[in-house]
């Protein structure tokens, strides 16, 4: 099996970030050609954006991900006018009969499968160059300073860097999407309607729409958290997060990668300071531009090195755990397909019972032993604590409540 390549890695890191807008039985929610062309910065190669998009990172997506086995994610890059992807997705996959429905549920498997371990080689190799195209003009990556969470800053910083995103809240706005602001007084207008008592919500509408508007894909964020920081490349577009992927209560997101940059240098590098007309008691903002600035973060040949966060999943390991407890939640028994039908047919979170994230070096998976499935909620309860609950603790823990709730 060949390894993926350089433009296959960027655009499965793009589809991996506009997975929470997608809805896998509504088209419009996917991606178009162009779109994908525009985000990526590509160039047009041949007769139309389908067509160069399968020269530049399409094909050799679609190929790798049958390779191992994976969701057809690919699935989600369509024709605009059609609402449909070519036909090649199709004869790939072997959708020969109900193709419709079979391409909505790869696209939930899609939305489903942990890609984490698969999108850390990204931004580990050069990028060819150092800018990034924006309104016909070439656009020096911006540098912000995000202040992680004023409650918890600690365990949002370690969230993001575990989950690849920058996050901040006001989530009580909703999808900025839906609001189509026009500028930051707008997302403000909103935030007072909804947060009449809120004594920072002036903070609000400027920080949201810096996330929202200004932000770029290739800016990088120094997440600030209580002295501690960390630098981090975004890799993908703004994206309202359900409530099963919040961190904290923050909603409002961008998928980003952690890098190996030294964080307090280009802190300082920027003279710890924020660009004229914004604010430094904003959540999210603008750093001062500089030399030294862009010389830390551009190197002459290539880009920075990213540290890699994810621990490797395996997912032939996946696949044996569902198929010996069945893709039902070990501690709750919560079943999708009863409750969704064939939407939520085989969705399940699998859990691996040794705190990987806590564990250093590569580990062999015994699939049975190992690893459980459990509901997203569910998952999200035992990684409460550090290291985690065991699941047979939780399911303790919900029989009690049961009992007391009866």
């Amino acid at each position: 099996m060949k390894d993926l390549d350089d433009s296959g890695l960027r655009l499965l890191a793009y589809l991996v970030a506009h997975l929470p807008k997608a809805k896998p039985h509504d088209p419009r929610t996917f991606v178009g050609y162009k779109d994908a062309h525009d985000a990526l910065g590509l160039s047009l190669l041949g007769s139309s954006y389908g067509v160069s998009l399968k020269s530049q990172g399409l094909n050799s997506l679609a190929d790798w991900t049958v390779d191992h086995g994976l969701p057809g994610i690919t699935g989600l890059i369509i024709d605009r006018e059609k609402l449909y992807p070519g036909e090649g997705y199709f004869k790939l996959f072997g959708f020969d009969e109900d193709p419709f429905n079979k391409w909505a549920n790869e696209i939930a498997r899609a939305k489903a499968f942990d890609w984490s371990s698969y999108l850390n080689p990204v931004a580990t190799k050069p990028k060819p160059v150092i800018c990034v195209e924006h309104q016909d003009t070439k656009r020096t990556s911006a540098i912000w300073r995000l202040i992680a969470h004023h409650e918890h800053p600690k365990e949002s910083l370690e969230w993001m860097e575990i989950h690849n995103v920058i996050a901040i809240g006001w989530s009580e706005t909703g999808d900025l999407s839906d609001l189509v602001p026009e500028d930051s007084a707008d997302i403000g207008r909103r935030i007072r309607d909804v947060y009449p008592d809120l004594e920072n919500s002036a903070q609000g509408g400027p920080s949201l729409w810096n996330l929202y508007h200004e932000m770029q894909i290739g800016d990088l964020v120094i997440v600030a958290a209580n002295g501690t920081r960390r630098v981090m490349e975004v890799v993908g577009d703004y994206f309202f997060a359900d409530q099963n992927s919040q961190l904290i209560g923050y909603q409002h997101q961008r998928a980003a990668m952690l890098t190996a940059m030294d964080a307090d240098e280009l802190w300082d590098d920027v003279g710890r300071d924020v660009e004229k007309g914004q604010n430094q008691r904003w959540t999210l903002a603008k750093c001062r531009s500089s030399a030294d600035a862009q010389r830390s973060a551009y190197m002459e040949g290539g880009r920075f090195e990213v540290r890699s966060t994810a621990v490797e999943r395996n997912p032939k390991a996946r696949l044996d755990c569902i198929a010996h407890y069945g893709p039902r939640c070990f501690a709750c028994g919560f079943d999708f397909t009863i409750t969704y039908g064939e939407l939520g047919k085989d969705f399940i979170h699998v859990h691996h019972r040794k705190d990987i994230a806590l564990s250093n070096g590569v580990y062999v998976i015994d699939p049975i032993e190992h690893l459980i499935p459990l509901c997203p909620n569910c998952h999200a309860m035992v990684h409460r604590t550090r290291p985690s609950m065991s699941v047979e603790a939780l399911q303790e823990l919900i029989r009690l409540r049961q009992q007391v709730t009866r």
